[in-house]
């Protein structure tokens, strides 16, 4: 029996005391009628998500082209997610390669993104990226259902690099000139928050690596190879989960 993961968007309607989700998006029409043809009295196991943390178990009541009925015969939350807070100042790369770093980072678990401009990040990607926005809101949703999820990332708006902050319990950057130094803080397992930090290609300045040290950031390496920013996103985060 498969299993699948649907978004409740604005355009639909979610009533918990009628225990009923009537489905009107064009998007989701389309993938449950024509792509995965479900029909009233499938046996694959369906479930619906809005973004907040809650996951509605649901029965395919009606099916046309132009809405949708699902009964919900449970409500709960998502035992999914992640205790610890995750934020992620990621870097402005080429778009294929930034769409894939936030996919996979949520697969991981990350709860928020804010893009960086760095010194050394290429104009180019800016304006692609700032164009992209809703493609990035899309790709979040979809990795969220893919890996079972049940609360939406936030993908916040672009900063300069002046604006970085280190707000968490632990802060942390990816430094490549620090090789196979992590860090080994214990404290990693009982706090609630951590801030990471990879730069662009090319990697951070000395500038910005003293000061983000300044304000509260720890250094930490990735091993002895050199790794494209995505990778070291990903590789950061898997280092240094609670």
């Amino acid at each position: 029996m498969r299993n699948y993961r649907f978004t409740i968007t604005t355009e639909d309607q979610l009533d918990t005391t009628a225990k009923r989700i009537r489905v009107l998006n064009a998007d989701l029409l389309h993938q449950v009628n024509n792509v995965l043809r479900l029909k009233p009295g499938h046996k694959e196991e369906l479930s619906m998500i809005d973004g907040s943390g809650k996951v509605f178990y649901v029965t395919m009541l009606e099916a046309s082209k132009q809405e949708l009925l699902f009964e919900i015969n449970q409500e709960e939350a998502s035992q999914r997610e992640l205790k610890c807070q995750y934020c992620f100042y990621v870097p402005i790369i080429k778009a294929e390669s930034f769409a894939f770093m936030l996919r996979k980072l949520v697969e991981l678990g990350v709860q928020k993104f804010v893009p960086v401009i760095f010194n050394r990040s290429q104009k180019q990607y800016i304006e692609v990226i700032k164009k992209q926005r809703n493609r990035f809101e899309k790709i979040i949703q979809e990795a969220t259902e893919q890996c079972e999820g049940a609360r939406f990332a936030q993908l916040a708006e672009l900063i300069d690099f002046d604006d970085i902050k280190a707000n968490s319990d632990l802060n942390y950057f990816a430094n490549e000139r620090l090789a196979n130094q992590e860090t080994t803080n214990s404290s990693k397992k009982s706090c609630r928050s951590i801030t990471l930090l990879v730069g662009p290609e090319g990697g951070l300045t000395d500038d910005e690596t003293e000061h983000l040290t300044s304000i509260g950031f720890e250094a930490t390496g990735l091993g002895p190879r050199l790794l494209k920013a995505e990778t070291a996103a990903i590789s950061l985060l898997v280092r240094n989960q609670a």
